[in-house]
This record gives C-alpha cells, sequence and structure tokens, in this order.
C-alpha cells in the first residue's frame, strides 16, 4: 500500500505474538523487557498508547473468542515450569483459569492457542515428558478437559488456526527427526494429518482468509556453509580471505555443531535426507565422510584431546530424551555414556578420560562430570549453565550461566576442580556471546561473537585484560558456531544467510 505506520514507540525490549483484534481495530502484543517476564499489550491499529492488559504472560500471545469479547493466553510460572491456559475479556479483566499442567507428565510449554469458530473448545499443544513429544489437543472452555486430536510423532507443534466450518484446522509442525517446520492440515474431530507443504523451508506463522480457502505464512530460508581462515597476527581477515570449504544448498552444514581433530580434520553436522547426521573432512573440505546417520537428531561434536573419540548429544536414541554418546573417530563403536534425564553440551577434560556436561532434572539446569565410559557422574555446579566449555589447562569453565530462573544468562568463567566449580570466584563478561563461545587454544582468552553495525563478527577477549580485539571483519552472514584448529591458527565457521518471505497459498484442501 506504499504506506507504514509506526503504531509503538521503539523500546529495547522483546516483542511476541502479533494478533488483530476480530474488529480490526486494536493490535494485542507480547513484550518482555527480562527473562520469561512478559505482559500482553493492546494499541489501536493506527497508533496510540500502548495498554498492558496482562501481566506474567507467555509468548504465544492471545487468541479470540468467536464474538471478540474474550481473549484465552497461557501463564507459565517460570519457577516450577507449570503452564496454565487462561481466559479473560478483552480488555484483560475477569482472569479466570481453565485448566494447568506441569512436569513430570506434561505441560503446554510452547504451545499456541486457537479458540474454535463455535467457541466451545481451544486447540493447543501438550508436550509429554516421558515420551519428549508434542500432541495436538483441545481444551474445553467451559470445563478445562483434555482431549486429543493427533498424537503422531512431533517433536513441535507451533502456530494453530481453524478452518471456518471447524472442519479441521492448520498448524506448523515439525515431526521428530525432521528440521523444518512445515505446514499441515489435521481433520476435526478424527484428526488424521495432511502435509500442505514439503521441502526445505521453515514456516513460521499462518492466517486463514475469512472464506478458509487461503492461507498466508511466513516462509523462512537458511543457508549455511563451513567456511575457514587463517589467523595469521594481520588484520582481521574479512569476507574475501574467509575459505569456502562446503557447497551444497539445503545442507545445513555446522547448523548443530563443529570442532576440529587434532589431525586437522573437521567433524560437523549436516542436514541430509530430512535429519541430520555427522560427518568429516580435510581441512579444505575434501575427503568428506559421513561417520554416522540417524533418525534421532544428534548435535554438539567435540572430540578428545588426542583424537581417539568424538563424543555428540543425541535426541530420541537409546530414550525418550536426550543423551551423551561416545564413538570411536571413524564413527565406529557407538556408546551410551550418559543415562540421566537430560543431558548435552558435554566438554573433554584436558587428559580426555572425562567430560563435564549440562543435566537437566529436578527443573533446572545442572553441570556434571563423568567417565567417557560411563557410569556415575557427580555434581560439579548445581546452577544453570549453558554450553560448557573446560579451559585447556582444565582450571577453568566457560558458560552462558544463571543463578535463577527469572535472569539473563551471561558469559562467565568459573575456577573448577575436582571438587566442582566455585561461584564464589566468578567472572562475567561483558560481551554478546553466539552458541559457542570458545576457549582459545593457548587459554589466554576467550572468543565470542557479537554484532555490531549489522554485521556479526568472532572477538577475542583477553583474560589479562583490556579491551576485546576483533577475530574477524565480515560484511555480511550471519555466524552460527566456530572451532579453532589446536595450534590456534585456524578458525573454522559455520556462516550463512537467512531470509523470510510472505507467502500466499491457495486451493490446499
Amino acid at each position: 500500500t506504499d504506506s507504514n505506520v509506526q503504531i509503538v514507540a521503539p523500546l529495547e525490549a522483546n516483542y511476541g505474538r502479533l494478533t488483530f483484534s476480530p474488529d480490526g481495530n486494536f493490535i494485542y502484543f507480547y513484550r518482555s523487557d527480562s527473562y520469561q517476564k512478559g505482559s500482553i499489550y493492546r494499541v489501536p491499529v493506527l497508533g496510540g498508547d500502548a495498554v498492558k492488559l496482562i501481566s506474567n504472560a507467555a509468548q504465544s500471545g492471545v487468541t479470540f473468542s468467536p464474538d471478540g469479547k474474550q481473549i484465552a493466553f497461557k501463564r507459565t510460572y517460570i519457577t516450577s515450569s507449570v503452564a496454565s491456559i487462561l481466559i479473560a475479556s478483552a480488555d484483560g479483566s475477569n482472569e479466570r483459569e481453565i485448566v494447568k499442567r506441569a512436569p513430570p507428565e506434561d505441560c503446554f510449554e510452547g504451545s499456541e492457542l486457537a479458540w474454535s469458530p463455535d467457541g466451545k473448545r481451544i486447540a493447543s499443544s501438550l508436550y509429554t515428558f516421558q515420551t519428549d513429544k508434542s500432541q495436538l489437543v483441545e481444551i474445553g472452555v467451559e470445563d478445562g478437559s483434555i482431549k486429543p486430536i493427533n498424537a503422531d510423532n512431533w517433536s513441535e507443534i507451533g502456530r494453530i488456526a481453524w478452518l471456518p466450518d471447524s472442519s479441521g484446522m492448520l498448524a506448523i509442525a515439525k515431526s521428530k527427526g525432521t528440521q523444518n517446520e512445515q505446514i499441515y492440515l489435521f481433520a476435526y474431530p478424527g484428526g488424521e494429518a495432511r502435509r500442505i507443504t514439503n521441502d526445505t523451508n521453515s514456516y513460521e506463522d499462518l492466517g486463514l482468509t475469512a472464506d478458509g480457502k487461503s492461507l498466508t505464512t511466513l516462509q523462512g530460508t537458511v543457508d549455511l556453509d563451513l567456511y575457514s581462515l587463517s589467523l595469521t597476527g594481520g588484520p582481521p581477515p574479512g569476507d574475501a580471505q574467509a575459505r569456502q570449504i562446503t557447497h551444497e544448498s539445503n545442507r545445513l552444514y555446522g547448523d548443530n555443531g563443529l570442532a576440529i581433530m587434532p589431525n586437522g580434520r573437521i567433524v560437523y553436522s549436516a542436514y541430509t535426507g530430512g535429519h541430520y547426521s555427522l560427518w568429516s573432512a580435510g581441512a579444505d573440505g575434501s575427503d568428506a565422510k559421513r561417520l554416522i546417520e540417524d533418525e534421532s537428531s544428534l548435535s554438539d561434536p567435540v572430540v578428545s584431546p588426542d583424537g581417539k573419540y568424538i563424543v555428540i548429544t543425541f535426541w530420541g536414541k537409546g530414550g525418550a530424551i536426550e543423551h551423551i554418546w561416545r564413538m570411536n573417530a571413524d564413527g565406529t563403536g557407538l556408546t551410551q555414556i550418559t543415562n540421566g534425564t537430560a543431558d548435552g553440551q558435554a566438554s573433554f577434560m584436558p587428559d580426555g578420560k572425562e567430560i563435564v556436561f549440562k543435566n537437566y532434572s529436578d527443573d533446572k539446569g545442572h553441570l556434571r562430570r563423568t567417565s567417557i565410559d560411563g557410569g556415575e557422574s557427580r555434581l560439579v555446579l548445581d546452577n544453570d549453565i549453558n554450553n560448557p566449555s573446560v579451559s585447556p589447562d582444565g582450571k577453568s569453565i566457560l558458560g552462558k550461566y544463571r543463578t535463577s530462573l527469572d535472569q539473563d544468562f551471561r558469559l562467565a568463567i568459573l575456577p573448577l576442580s575436582d571438587a566442582g566449580a566455585d561461584e564464589q570466584k566468578i567472572r562475567y563478561l561483558d560481551s554478546k556471546d553466539f552458541s559457542g563461545a570458545m576457549w582459545m587454544p593457548d587459554g589466554k582468552g576467550v572468543a565470542y561473537g557479537t554484532e555490531e553495525d549489522g554485521f556479526m563478527n568472532v572477538w577475542y577477549q583477553p583474560l589479562s585484560g583490556g579491551p576485546p580485539k576483533p577475530l574477524t571483519d565480515f560484511k555480511s552472514k550471519f555466524i552460527n558456531e566456530g572451532a579453532f584448529s589446536r595450534d590456534g591458527k585456524t578458525l573454522v565457521l559455520s556462516r550463512g544467510t537467512q531470509s523470510v518471505d510472505v507467502v500466499l497459498i491457495s486451493n490446499f484442501r
């Protein structure tokens, strides 16, 4: 229309689901100023003051009753992972809870809501911990009863939209063992699922025309490749100096992690045949060999200091939730080494005989330590830390750390000993990190990714003090993962591009 109207003034906050009111006069949206502390707001379509309607609301936003007089929304209690579905008047008053679910059975965490055209039920996804699966369910508006619609092998079910005649609903969902969210049509009440899209794109949202004959959606495309850079001590290398070493499209190279072996070979994940597999290749990308292929999801490969073993995280192999597995460097000898409630993100100790890893239990994250041969593990840290990485000398642990669920993660270094991690001597790094903040191979500093002026680059923070220094000077692409060679002279990055288009799909029924 060549007409853009700013309806809310810029603010440093996180914005979530936007929903038009049925009469088209208002936009309802989610906004949070800190980790998981969000509220639902309403603002006139043509701009004006945003009014807070609901406090402590989940990012999934609201869904309207057919007459537009009520909204349904989700509330998550972050200290217990309890999730409730509530109904309120359209102005946020008269809240009433209709159903609540909590671990260890199931919960509404991550679910979206859709009120049925007849006003009697709300569609949602329900996640079951024991099976590590999501199912599509309906919730009675009056009594909060939960009835399954479809309980196939789903890892995620996102945005849901009822057909106007209530004969079914569209949903964005992801099957177990696959990477991309696709659009499905679920019959109602039978629940039979039919795939509407079938491609390598991901779909993030959807809306239906009033007659139910066409849908709009956001189609996202991500392309990732591996790039090798020489770190010579001169000016930071940029796009021209980054040597692309993978070239096939739609493979998402390094999306779920990469590592470099002592002999210089690169270990990386790649998306093939609808699921991830693990590969190794020479330093220039040649001689690529598939190490393992499994319909379970895998991530976070790490290599032992002597190059003998590779350790990875598997979802759905040997149980419903993730565990840590070990294999030989050639992919043989796959062996499960942890059996906790949810284990992942391993890092080797310098002697190669033990790993530390993140465990999720008792509704919080912990850091634990165990032998690479398996067996009992012992507690290292009783607070949450993501992407833990042991320093080359084994005396410190690097990771994204927090002491409670209502805090943001911060990049931190904690002293590490046989007794565990010392939280009294924690050192925070003032940085923005990507998923894979790394120790420099000499242990004298930390590398992390940060975005400035619209470009993402890798920076180096010396532990001796002083300002951070850029290691790269890119003017394009985003950075997903990275790994250093053992001598610190080579940096391999998973980098790529992402695009999102609004598309119209007709005649899908």
